[in-house]
Parts: C-alpha cells; sequence; structure tokens
C-alpha cells in the first residue's frame, strides 16, 4: 500500500514539473499579429490570365479551403524558358508565345513568431507550393516574396 502511494506522489510531481515546462515555453513563442503581404507565381498562364485576378477579390487555400487574405496587386509577364543553343554552346533565355507568368500579390493578417509565419493554421513560406482559388480565377505555384507590412 505504501508503495502505491509513492509512485501516485512522484507522478503528480512529474506531472506539475511537465506543466511548469509547457508554461515557459509557451512564453517565449508568442506570435506577432501584423499585416503581410505575399507573392505567388502561376508560371505557364495563357496570356491575359491577369484579368481574371480582380484587386480586393478573397483569396482561398484549395486545399483547406480557408481564407488567405485580399488581393492586392497582379502582374503579368511574358513567359521564358532556358533553350540550349547546341552550335554556340550556350543556353538562351527565349519567350514563349501565348504564355506569362502572373504575380498575385495578397494581403493578409499573420501570426509571425521566430520560425514561421502563419495565416490561420496555413503557413507562409518562400518557396512553398500554394494552389488558391477566388471568385475568378483558380491556380497554383510558389509564394515567391513576403513582406511584412506594419
Amino acid at each position: 500500500m505504501k508503495l502505491k502511494r509513492g509512485i501516485n506522489i512522484i507522478f503528480c510531481v512529474a506531472i506539475f514539473i511537465v506543466m511548469v515546462f509547457i508554461a515557459i515555453n509557451k512564453k517565449g513563442v508568442m506570435a506577432d499579429v501584423k499585416n503581410i503581404s505575399f507573392v505567388i507565381e502561376l508560371a505557364r498562364r495563357d496570356e491575359g490570365f491577369s484579368s481574371n485576378v480582380v484587386q480586393g477579390e478573397v483569396v482561398f487555400d484549395t486545399e483547406r479551403g480557408s481564407e488567405l487574405g485580399k488581393v492586392i496587386g497582379v502582374t503579368e509577364v511574358p513567359y521564358e524558358i532556358e533553350a540550349e543553343d547546341k552550335i554556340n554552346e550556350r543556353y538562351l533565355s527565349t519567350q514563349v508565345p501565348g504564355y506569362s507568368y502572373v504575380y498575385v500579390e495578397i494581403e493578409a493578417r499573420a501570426n509571425i513568431t521566430d520560425g514561421r509565419t502563419t495565416v490561420g493554421d496555413y503557413e507562409i513560406m518562400v518557396g512553398k507550393e500554394s494552389h488558391i482559388r477566388s471568385k475568378g480565377f483558380a491556380g497554383g505555384g510558389h509564394i515567391v516574396k513576403i513582406k511584412v507590412l506594419d
């Protein structure tokens, strides 16, 4: 019987230590909530695709359906590829007719910690593949830029 009481006391002390450890660590992971903008590159889109992207429109993550923010800008530039010039032994950059890169800039409220930037539960990180949609368009690409606005 004494052994059971000894185990119960040790168990309670261990739980108390774990709870104190968790409480101390949570204080160090406080997130700042700030306005950010991030840019998603939609590659190899038909020319004129950017006309489907409307400023002020709400953008959603297609995988989770969560809101990511509002469109604050869109840019369309000619789509280019690198082709090998075997005669002159070099690579050349050449435009592909009928296609373009579309850069969609989105503004959102984000939680920023030392290691992560999140909008809701969606992590925003340069290089991350992202699939987005709104009323006028849907597409997938990579996040190429993040900027803190305030």
